[in-house]
């Protein structure tokens, strides 16, 4: 069952098992309805799909080949589908010499009660490169399959030279592709690839997934945010050195010589909402107002290279005892004051109550308008490797308590507050006398 040569060879002569491996997927399920109606980034849809079980074979890691074949057809009668349609098949595919020709054939056979086109559709099998994950080998097909749609193209299936002696694919529906090539389709298609995943006591599914054309790329853009209007870019990070590589990384993202590499340009809108909304805030904030990509760029640059001059940059640390800030942003009256802020278009004051530590909805600056969520350089972890030593874990290692379970930054809540200075300071800040950063300064 296992390939004594480390190798995965599915679909090749050579097969003789699988590799086990470790890996984790996760994919966010919603109604396309919903989806649509959240601007939500969709990245595939799924058409149709089932589950059936084997029922008795002649072992554990045996596949029932006519159970395959049931399910498939179940699946491509019960929405309506004709395989005819679908351009690549996402194979469970283990690299034994025994299952990947029963599941090739009972695929021929599923397709056959439906077209008598030959070799139009790609079998690809995910193990041959990350090897057999176990309980993530399904969600792992699903997000290949979702890359491919992205990027339009037909991944190649890996460690393979010669089809296996028990698979026939002449005259069938199916080729092995290897190599990454276009993924080409006539005017009145949608590309379209199937998965199958089955459990090694025999529960066999099957889904088909065709990718999403928004409207909007070929419309133009849904949001009625005038492109004029200056944009509100935020990021956030646990710690500076975090924050600026996250900078780096952005500007790498919308710099000129990366956008070629992209179907659509990114809206300056869309950018700066996919990061207000997307977005975890946490202690380490920076704050921009632009009016173009160029001039993003100029500032993120400018921000990295510690330049102390750029305009309309706003940088700020969250405390995390900073009750001082809880007060500010808990009163009603400093609600009222930000409001006109946003209805006025005074934005570097909002950032500047934003970096430090206001929790702000940023749907405010849109209302029914809001501008479209894409896809953004995500949180730069840091490269840390975890990984269990063989030293047992000294005293200092451990967790110590203290006294009564409580922690001494507790101590600092119990200062007192100048309520007097406090309600100074707000008026300060509504008569645009002060900022907000030199309020926070003058009540601590």
């Amino acid at each position: 069952m296992l390939s004594p040569e480390g190798r995965c060879f599915t679909f090749d002569q050579r097969a003789n098992g699988f590799v086990p491996s470790e890996g984790v997927g996760v994919v966010l399920l919603k109604r396309l309805e919903d989806a649509v109606r959240d601007n939500d980034q969709i990245h595939g849809v799924i058409q149709g799909w089932g589950v059936n079980q084997d029922g008795k074979t002649n072992g554990i890691t045996a596949p029932n080949g006519d159970s395959q074949t049931r399910l498939e057809k179940d699946v491509y009668d019960k929405y309506s589908m004709n395989p005819e349609d679908i351009q690549l098949i996402e194979t469970h595919g283990t690299g034994t010499k025994l299952g990947d020709p029963i599941e090739v054939e009972a695929l021929k056979t599923s397709f056959r009660h439906y077209t008598k086109k030959k070799n139009y559709c790609a079998l690809g099998a995910l193990k041959s490169n990350v090897g057999h994950l176990l309980a993530a080998t399904g969600v792992a097909g699903v997000i290949k399959i979702l890359l491919s749609l992205k990027h339009k193209k037909l991944p190649p299936t890996i460690n393979y030279d010669t089809l296996n002696e028990h698979i026939q694919l002449k005259d069938s529906p199916f080729y092995v592709n290897t190599t990454c090539k276009d993924w080409d389709i006539s005017e009145a298609q949608k590309r379209r690839a199937a998965i199958s995943s089955f459990g090694f006591s025999g529960t066999n599914a099957h889904m088909v997934i065709e990718e999403y054309l928004d409207e909007s790329k070929v419309q133009g853009p849904k949001s009625k945010v005038p492109v004029d209007r200056p944009a509100l870019i935020v990021l956030s990070a646990k710690n500076e050195d975090r924050l600026r590589v996250y900078a780096k990384n952005l500007i790498d993202y919308v710099h000129p010589s990366t956008l070629d590499l992209r179907p659509l340009t990114p809206r300056l809108q869309d950018v700066a909402y996919t990061l207000q909304v997307g977005r975890e805030a946490m202690e380490e904030r920076l704050g921009l107002i632009v009016k173009s990509i160029d001039e993003l760029l100029k500032k993120l640059e400018g921000f990295l290279a510690n330049q102390g001059d750029v305009e309309n940059l706003y940088r700020g640390q969250i405390k995390r005892k900073n009750r001082t800030l809880a007060i500010f942003t808990a009163d009603e009256k400093l609600q009222e004051i930000i409001d006109k802020w946003v209805q006025r278009g005074k934005f570097s004051k909002l950032l500047d109550l934003w970096v430090n530590g206001l929790a702000f909805d940023w749907n405010k600056l849109y209302g029914e308008d809001q501008p479209q969520r894409i896809s953004l350089p995500t949180y730069p972890f840091t490269r840390e490797r975890y990984w269990a030593s063989g030293d047992v874990l000294s005293p200092s290692h451990q967790t110590h308590q203290l006294n009564n379970g409580t922690s001494n930054d507790q101590s600092n809540d119990e200062v007192g507050f100048d309520m007097n200075l406090y309600e100074e300071a707000l008026d300060q800040i509504e008569k645009n006398k002060i900022s907000i950063s030199e309020a926070l300064q003058l009540t601590e």
